[in-house]
């Protein structure tokens, strides 16, 4: 029997290969050529939010093909309904725009923008000033429908005029993604320009109509066309507006007063958005972000007081005891106002540091109340809360401490002479620019004025009191310093506000005042020094104590075996050296009191391992080694601690041998 006829059975021709990609990016749909869509659509497609109702769709048409590519498109979309296009002039009137067309191929509605569109936090933008300027629903067979400018329509949408319209001589509304942007007529709108891009990609807030005032270099807009503005709107919109007054001086409590309601004003530009409000950035006049602000957001009402209703953190791990108020132990608290912060006593209050707008130049911490001395345990909570903050707010930062008001003074007389100056006011204070000098050169002799702080000497409340007020702005850092060289704190407060003060005057001292000192300590006649003079004494004496070889270099005289010389100065020595300086003459000093002063390191100064002894340490000339050919002078000598003159074992030797290595550096030099 014949086998059977084999079966034939006829298949259908393989469909021809898909012209498009068709894949999901977060919520939206990313239609591309064959090969795939480029990364630049699909990052857009991730951070778009959802349509409702609708497929969010990103096309990535490829180069020069767009008018072929929509037949692509059209296939890629069929059967997935209501379609939101997110392509610039998708939805324009040109003929060649596709909205339309794309709607009656599909059979279903397809919203697209009649204008550019721009994405920002929260929204995406249609740009534009022709046609309609908005998003369009086009319909099959049916005209299209005007839906607004954003997606997704905020609750404050409504009230948008969908296009510039001026408010007086000076102003122009202008819509932006985030709500409206007040700026003067006469600057054109470039939405790339320096200027307006910051304003243009503010994030759009579904319940804030963020309304930005002036520009940098422009106009400034009159209060009566802000209120203008305002007072176009509904009182629910009003509700719900936040100003921001852009590269000039905010005149939020005009507006306040003259609107005659309460007005809310951002502190700077609200550039991002955290769950507890807005992320707002100071802008400086010339229109650069400088700071973030404390205080985000501030309630004016009419003819009141300012109030703070919107703040960050300053510091993690604070303790909040009342809203924008912190814990910072021993009755001080730490308050975030519109200039800053405020480290003050917990029971001290007023308006004078509240009412203080921010500068967006400086962020300003004020420590103490106007009008009160500040309490040493404010002062150094403000000083050691320096080192806390975020180094973007450090570099710009100002501490202001606070003083009782002076009282008043009498007129001067119009003639022989002017008045006496006062016996509390403040020494101008000493700054250098640039490397640290080499320390005084010691001067060994006797003291001509009778004002001596003796080496024992503790500092009192009074003179801290007064250090602080004569150190002025330069405290805080000085302090701040003190504080990360502390090892252990003092449970009692007032102890931990002694020491830091006065290694706070050490370290001053050390890098910026220390000629003036040591001039003044050496004459004997300290006069308003004098409390600064007994915060450095007692400084130095919580300092460690340095016992063994050091050096310093002065200028070459006769010496003798057995004197006994006295530096009535501050005598500034470096422990160890191994390079000698300037052919000078070189102390060899055995050291028993002598303080390491390490905080001045922090400053970065050139000089390192100092050591410091306290005015009227005296020395007993030991050896003297006469200079020779390129080596110079030197004096070996012993500090002497009250009547002790006895030379310990051993310590000769050391000093010899220090000199040796210091005479053969400079012979190699040589």
């Amino acid at each position: 029997m014949a086998p059977p006829e084999p079966v034939v059975v006829e298949r259908e021709p393989a469909p021809a290969p898909a012209q498009f990609s068709a894949s999901f990016a977060g919520a939206a749909l990313v239609v591309g050529p064959p090969s795939g869509a480029g990364a630049a659509a699909a990052n857009l497609a991730r951070n778009l939010p959802v349509d409702r109702g609708r497929t969010v769709v990103v096309v990535d048409c490829p180069p020069a093909e767009e008018g072929a590519f929509w037949p692509a498109v059209a296939a890629a979309l069929q059967g997935r309904g209501p379609v939101r296009l997110m392509t610039s002039h998708a939805g324009s009137m040109r003929p060649t725009a596709p909205a339309q067309w794309l709607a009656d191929q599909l059979g279903t509605e397809v919203v697209a923008a009649d204008g550019a569109v721009t994405t920002v936090p929260g929204a995406a933008f249609v740009v534009g000033s022709g046609g309609y300027g908005c998003w369009l629903r086009f319909a099959p067979g049916a005209s299209p429908t005007p839906l607004g400018r954003r997606f997704p329509v905020p609750r404050w949408e409504a009230v948008d005029p969908n296009s510039p319209w001026p408010t007086g001589e000076v102003g122009v509304s202008e819509p932006i993604p985030a709500g409206l942007w007040l700026r003067a007529q006469r600057a054109p709108f470039d939405p790339a320009s320096p200027d307006a891009r910051p304003v243009v990609s503010l994030p759009c807030r579904d319940n804030v109509l963020t309304v930005v005032v002036g520009g940098p270099g422009q106009p400034a807009i009159p209060t009566d066309e802000v209120c203008r503005l305002l007072g176009g709107l509904s009182a629910a919109a009003r509700s719900r507006v936040r100003l921001v007054w852009y590269g000039g001086e905010h005149q939020g409590q005009a507006v306040a007063d003259q609107l005659g309601e309460p007005i809310s004003l951002y502190t700077g530009l609200p550039v991002g958005a955290l769950r507890t409000g807005a992320a707002v950035v100071a802008v400086n006049p010339r229109g650069q972000q400088t700071w973030r602000p404390y205080v985000t957001e501030v309630a004016y009402a009419p003819a009141g007081v300012p109030t703070v209703s919107g703040y960050r953190v300053p510091v993690p791990g604070l303790v909040e005891r009342a809203p924008g108020v912190f814990d910072l132990g021993g009755g001080v608290v730490l308050e975030v106002v519109p200039s800053g912060l405020w480290v003050r006593d917990a029971e001290d209050n007023g308006p004078e540091v509240r009412a203080l707008p921010v500068d967006p130049e400086w962020a300003r911490l004020t420590v103490g109340s106007p009008g009160k001395t500040t309490a040493g345990a404010v002062a150094v909570a403000g000083a050691s809360l320096v080192e806390r903050l975020e180094p973007e707010v450090r570099r710009l930062l100002r501490v202001v401490f606070c003083d009782p008001t002076p009282p008043p003074q009498p007129p001067v007389p119009e003639a022989p002479a002017p008045p006496a100056t006062p016996d509390d006011a403040p020494p101008v204070p000493v700054s250098l620019d640039g490397p640290l000098p080499p320390p005084p050169a010691p001067v060994w002799g006797e003291q001509q004025g009778d004002e001596v702080v003796p080496p024992e000497h503790r500092s009192t409340e009074q003179e801290r009191d007064a250090l602080r007020r004569m150190l002025g702005e330069r405290y805080g850092e000085h302090a701040a310093v003190a504080c990360r060289h502390i090892e252990e704190r003092p449970d009692d407060p007032e102890a931990f506000e002694a020491v830091v003060t006065d290694l706070a005057a050490v370290s001053a001292c050390l890098v910026q005042d220390e000629e003036v000192m040591v001039e003044a300590l050496r004459t004997g006649r300290l006069g308003r020094l004098w409390p600064y003079a007994a915060a450095v004494v007692s400084g130095l004496r919580r300092l460690p104590v340095h016992q063994g070889v050091a050096v310093c270099w002065g200028e070459a005289r006769r010496f003798r075996t057995g004197d006994v010389l006295v530096e009535h100065g501050l005598l500034a020595a470096v422990s160890g050296p191994t390079v000698p300086v300037d052919g000078r003459t070189e102390f060899v000093l055995w050291s028993v009191t002598g303080r390491r002063v390490n905080v001045v390191d922090s400053f970065g100064s050139v000089v390192q391992e100092r050591v410091v002894f306290p005015p009227g340490t005296a020395f007993k000339v030991l050896a003297v080694v006469e200079a020779e050919e390129s080596a110079p002078m030197q004096v070996m000598l012993q500090e002497v601690v009250g009547r002790h003159h006895e030379l310990p074992p051993g310590v000769l030797g050391n000093l010899e041998r220090a000199a040796l290595a210091l005479r053969n550096a400079t012979r190699a030099d040589a």
